[in-house]
C-alpha cells in the first residue's frame, strides 16, 4: 500500500509540474515569456511562406535577419 501511495504522489507531482505558474517580481504571469528558438522561428517562417502569408522575397529577407542574429 505504501508503494502505491508513493507512486500516486510521484505521478501527481509530475502531472502538476506543468501547472506551476512563475511570476516576475511584479506578479506578471511568465508562462509564455520564453522566446522561441531560432529553429522554431525558421519553421514558423517557412509555414507562413507555404501558406501564402508572406512572399518569397519577404521570406528571404526575414530568414536572413533571423540568421544574422546568430552572429
Amino acid at each position: 500500500m505504501r508503494t502505491r501511495n508513493v507512486l500516486t504522489f510521484a505521478l501527481a507531482a509530475l502531472l502538476l509540474q506543468g501547472c506551476i505558474i512563475a511570476t516576475d517580481g511584479d506578479g506578471n504571469d511568465r508562462r509564455f515569456a520564453r522566446e522561441p528558438t531560432i529553429g522554431q522561428e525558421l519553421l514558423d517562417l517557412d509555414r507562413a511562406r507555404e501558406a501564402g502569408a508572406i512572399s518569397d522575397t519577404e521570406y528571404d529577407r526575414l530568414k536572413a535577419r533571423i540568421i544574422d542574429r546568430l552572429n
